[in-house]
Formats: structure tokens, C-alpha cells, sequence
């Protein structure tokens, strides 16, 4: 009896482990042509890869480690992104639309620039110390988001907005980024047209 229960404790640790979690064809699948919509890479340790313009449709990253990745105008959309890892990772430009980074970690150097559509979830996220430069939000779901120090520059913006209080709960964030006339939007902010 005493081995069976060693047995069924040691099985459950074993396969509930995130590291063990990630299908090995996905892993390889994306690393080779970095396209790999809708794949299980839950837990899959991806720090410091190149991974520009990867296209992760609703991929599960539950748990992933992307710190230091370079995700640059990834497509993330609807990707599940729960508890993952993402210090100093550039998303710049990436299609974040609807994906789920509850719990997620962003602390640090992250870079958001771009845009976010249909409401992507950031609830209990750790953004602390994050860079939004020149990031535009609409209709974010920020419920419990730890956002000491984190800057947030809408593009056009002279000078950054910091959220230094843990005391004001932020739960939505609408920053209006549009240009005006005679100019355009850019990864810099609003610039001439040409």
C-alpha cells in the first residue's frame, strides 16, 4: 500500500510539472519555421529566442518563458498567455488581440508598442517597472494588475505618465492615441506626413 501512494505522488508530480507540459513537435515546429498557430507550448522555456513575426494564433503559453525573447510583430492574437514569463521581451508591434495574460509578468524593459484590439487581459498581471511607449490601449482588463512604476506614454505624447500608487486600483485604460491632421502614426508617435 505504502508504494502505491509513493508511486501515485511521484506520477503526479512528474506529469504535473509545467516543464514537462509542452508538446516536443510544437516546440520544434516553431522553432524551425516559426509558425505554430494554435499549438500547446505550456511551460516550454523560450528565453532570449528570436521569435519576429512567429505566428502564435491562439497558442497555449500558459506558464512559458519568454524572458529577453524578441517577439516583434509576433502574432499572438487570442494566445493564452496565463502566468507566463515575459521580463525584457519586445512585443513591439505584436497583435496582442484578445489574447489572456492573467498573471502574467512583464516587469521591466517590455516593449509594447503597437496596438491592442479586442480587450486583451492583463488582469493580475505584474507590469511593474513595464514600458508602454507609445502603446495604445482600448477597453484593457487591468483587475489587479501591479503596475508600480510602470510608464505609459500614448504615442504623441510629450512626456511619459507614470502609475506609481498601488493605492488607486487602474482596472480600465482607454488612452485616446490618434494623430492629429496632417500627421500619422508611427512607432515614434505622431509624425508628419510625408
Amino acid at each position: 500500500m505504502r508504494s502505491l501512494l509513493i508511486f501515485i505522488l511521484v506520477t503526479g508530480v512528474v506529469f504535473s510539472h509545467p516543464t514537462l507540459a509542452y508538446e516536443e513537435g510544437d516546440l520544434q515546429r516553431l522553432l524551425e519555421s516559426k509558425s505554430c498557430p494554435g499549438c500547446d507550448l505550456t511551460g516550454a522555456d523560450l528565453s532570449g529566442r528570436a521569435l519576429q513575426h512567429a505566428d502564435l494564433r491562439t497558442a497555449n503559453l500558459t506558464g512559458v518563458r519568454l524572458v529577453q525573447a524578441n517577439l516583434h510583430q509576433a502574432n499572438l492574437a487570442g494566445a493564452r498567455l496565463v502566468a507566463a514569463q515575459l521580463t525584457g521581451v519586445d512585443l513591439s508591434f505584436a497583435n496582442l488581440s484578445g489574447a489572456d495574460l492573467r498573471r502574467a509578468s512583464l516587469r521591466g524593459d517590455v516593449y509594447l508598442i503597437g496596438f491592442f484590439d479586442e480587450r486583451p487581459d492583463l488582469r493580475g498581471a505584474d507590469l511593474r517597472g513595464a514600458n508602454f511607449s507609445s502603446a495604445s490601449f482600448y477597453n484593457v482588463r487591468l483587475e489587479n494588475a501591479i503596475m508600480d512604476d510602470a510608464t505609459i506614454m500614448p504615442a504623441g505624447f510629450p512626456k511619459p505618465q507614470q502609475v506609481a500608487s498601488p493605492f488607486q486600483p487602474l482596472t480600465t485604460l482607454d488612452i485616446d492615441t490618434s494623430c492629429p491632421a496632417g500627421t500619422r502614426q508611427t512607432y515614434k508617435g505622431c509624425e508628419p506626413d510625408s
